[in-house]
């Protein structure tokens, strides 16, 4: 997060408009270096490309570049936007007032709001010719979650199966290592071959690690009873990771699977009415920048939103036109 210079958040009306001018010019400038890089990184004749994947994301990724550059612009040219630094310079509450008084706290929160609309909804509309409802989508999660449920339980049933499943992983990894080393004309052993829950590269780390004991740098913090993870060396940390990822039980990850779709499924969704209008980021948008002036200001500062989402949107609000938006969270809001 940035801040003004002496590593102190601005204090003074002048002190953050100056501040937000600075910070919103270099995220400007930054972001129409990614655009560059974007446009250089075209799609290959595959449909690729270099820095986002499939060529229908990397055009997702250019299109948001291309409104995060016009949003900063306007909101460093408009003028009114002077009397919102100045307004939020001297309502900064909670628990860390400074960070209210940091102009790159609003941007993250409009740029928050942005992509957390995007992907709401994606969820609800992707390959559909009519939008879920909230519900529908709840019970499809649930369905899907279930059905893996019972995948995982029919594996355990099947001991041959149980025991392929453990190692799947392990399996991945070690073809995605052979097809690496090919990739680059190594020429392999039969030993290169052999699939273990645990590479060589990762018993070569931990044995170069070994003391006079016999035990490595976790065992010994762990035997020492001061075990603090931010103590351990970087390799000692790779070396966890490596492990538990090459270890990992096809059970376990479908268990966590299932697990992370009921939580989705239970998260609230803002968009409460997906049918057709054109008014759904507007009313997503308001929503989300009054509860972002109440939580770092204390108070929905109707005016202070008018002329943030004018700037955001490119159209002229006043008060009056968003007022009606702060009463509930996805009141409006349709796809």
């Amino acid at each position: 997060m940035s801040s003004t210079k002496g590593g102190r958040a601005p204090v003074s009306a002048g002190e953050m408009a100056s501040a937000a001018r600075e910070q919103f010019s270099a995220l400007l400038a930054s972001a129409k270096e990614r655009l560059r890089f974007l446009d250089e990184a075209r799609p290959d004749a595959d449909g690729k490309c270099k820095c986002c994947g499939p060529g229908a994301m990397h055009e997702e990724s250019a299109r948001e570049v291309r409104e995060d550059i016009a949003i900063l612009g306007r909101l460093i040219e408009n003028p009114d936007m002077r009397g919102v630094w100045a307004t939020l310079a001297s309502r900064a509450v909670g628990v860390a007032p400074f960070l209210g008084k940091d102009p790159s706290v609003l941007w993250w929160s409009i740029q928050h709001a942005r992509r957390s609309f995007d992907a709401q909804r994606q969820v609800l509309t992707a390959g559909r010719a009519k939008p879920l409802t909230p519900a529908r989508y709840r019970e499809q999660m649930e369905e899907l979650a279930t059905g893996v449920d019972a995948l995982a339980k029919k594996i355990r049933e099947l001991a041959p199966a149980a025991l392929v499943a453990s190692g799947v992983d392990a399996r991945r990894l070690h073809a995605k290592n052979l097809e690496l080393r090919q990739k680059y004309g190594e020429t392999l052993s039969e030993g290169d071959y052999l699939v273990s829950p645990h590479s060589p590269d990762l018993t070569q780390a931990r044995e170069a690690s070994w003391s006079d004991d016999g035990l490595d740098e976790y065992d010994r913090a762990e035997l020492a009873g001061n075990f603090a993870w931010n103590r351990l060396s970087v390799d000692a940390r790779l070396q966890w990771w490596a492990s538990h990822a090459g270890g990992a039980d096809l059970l376990d990850l479908l268990g966590r699977f299932a697990e992370d779709l009921r939580i989705d499924a239970a998260a609230p969704v803002e968009i409460k009415q997906p049918g057709r209008g054109e008014d759904a980021f507007h009313a997503f948008l308001l929503s989300r920048l009054f509860a972002h002036m109440e939580h770092w200001y204390g108070s929905p500062l109707d005016d202070v939103v008018a002329v943030v989402a004018s700037a955001i949107e490119d159209r002229t609000l006043s008060r009056d036109d968003v007022r009606p938006y702060r009463e509930v969270p996805g009141r409006n809001l349709r796809l």
